[in-house]
């Protein structure tokens, strides 16, 4: 494993690579070990966001926002209510990412599942 400065490098996203990324407790560091899966990948992500790393935060965002933006968008049909929805959804994965890490579902299906009930109370609410 390398560790790198992440602002001298991209080193996340690799296009046609899963990259696992160790994020250290200092925020200008992070460790690269392209053998783990995209699943393990996500679940460190969130682990970390858990902690408060506002980059893991940023990466997993980066990875699941566009699919939880398009499930909102299925659900309510208008493009304002899936930005108010996606704005709910990330928030309370912020607000709440240490509960997420205790489900046995991995990060992406728990993270969408949580997208669906958003999305579905901002249905209901509007």
């Amino acid at each position: 494993m390398m560790v790198r400065d992440y602002k001298a490098s991209v080193l996340y996203p690799l296009i046609g690579l899963t990259v696992f990324v160790i994020f250290s407790h200092r925020s200008d560091s992070v460790a690269v070990d392209s053998s783990i899966t995209r699943m393990e990948t996500l679940r460190v992500m969130l682990a970390e966001t858990a902690r408060g790393n506002v980059f893991a935060f940023s990466c997993l965002y980066d990875e699941l926002g566009t699919e939880t933006y398009t499930l909102g968008l299925r659900i309510l049909g208008n493009r304002g209510q899936a930005d108010r929805a996606a704005m709910e959804i990330w928030l309370w994965v912020w607000q709440n990412a240490a509960s997420l890490t205790r489900v046995r579902d991995p990060a992406r299906e728990a993270i969408l599942t949580v997208a669906f009930n958003v999305s579905m109370w901002c249905g209901r609410n509007e």
